[in-house]
């Protein structure tokens, strides 16, 4: 594979009969089971093939090892002669098959809830109550009634017991409680009222942000499984 160091000008494919370096790549690719990618691509490169170019020849890389198991995956062998930078080098690149497949975008839609539906719902809070109703105050038309419907559907999914909605909801605000009280009774034992009253607040832990998140993902996947029951 090189013309060097007996001077003969002549390239030898194949095995060399100069002696490999005791510690070299090529011995210590060899001792791995490695073998040379470039064999099998000789017909696709320029003879004479010369990857370095100095006062004492020129050789042939001595690099270009793999498995046997990589073997079928080298599509090819570039030599690129000029890569802008000042050297006696050649860059040798292996075209390799990655296996990666074509992007192909998927043809299925993104599942969507129509909120907007929902908030064109004409609700009212009456007095003593924590919970919106509907609005019958409003003009009576069609839009009303498309309304009123989804109101009433909404309630029905929200108190199915098959869904268990309200007992989400429920054990939801009972953890929120539970922590509120928690937060309200490490601020009295850690900040004095003075400080409390110029705006000094306890410091959230990684625990406080984990709770939070958590509620969080279950409070909108009970609102997404309102909206899928609902048809929205």
């Amino acid at each position: 594979m090189q013309d060097t160091p007996d001077a003969s000008k002549n390239f030898h494919y194949g095995n060399s009969r100069i002696a490999k370096h005791p510690l070299g790549i090529v011995k210590l690719c060899e001792d791995f089971g490695m073998e040379c990618t470039i064999y099998q691509h000789w017909d696709m490169l320029e003879k004479p093939i010369v990857s370095r170019h100095g006062p004492k020849g020129g050789r042939f890389i001595d690099g270009m090892y793999t498995y046997n198991n990589i073997m079928s995956h080298i599509q090819g062998i570039t030599i690129v002669h000029d890569t802008g930078i000042s050297s006696d080098h050649d860059m040798i690149i292996s075209k390799c098959d990655l296996g990666i497949e074509k992007f192909i975008p998927s043809q299925d839609k993104e599942e969507r809830c129509d909120f907007r539906s929902i908030m064109n719902i004409s609700v009212t809070i009456k007095r003593g109550q924590d919970h919106p109703s509907l609005d019958d105050n409003v003009y009576k038309g069609v839009e009303y009634h498309r309304n009123k419907n989804l109101f009433y559907s909404l309630q029905e999914v929200i108190h199915d017991p098959k869904l268990h909605i309200l007992e989400e909801v429920e054990f939801i605000k009972n953890e929120l409680k539970e922590f509120e009280q928690q937060i309200i009774l490490r601020t009295k034992t850690t900040i004095t009222e003075e400080d409390q009253q110029n705006g000094k607040l306890i410091q959230r832990l990684p625990a406080d942000a984990q709770i939070i998140n958590n509620m969080s993902i279950r409070f909108f996947e009970a609102i997404n499984n309102v909206c899928q029951n609902t048809k929205l």
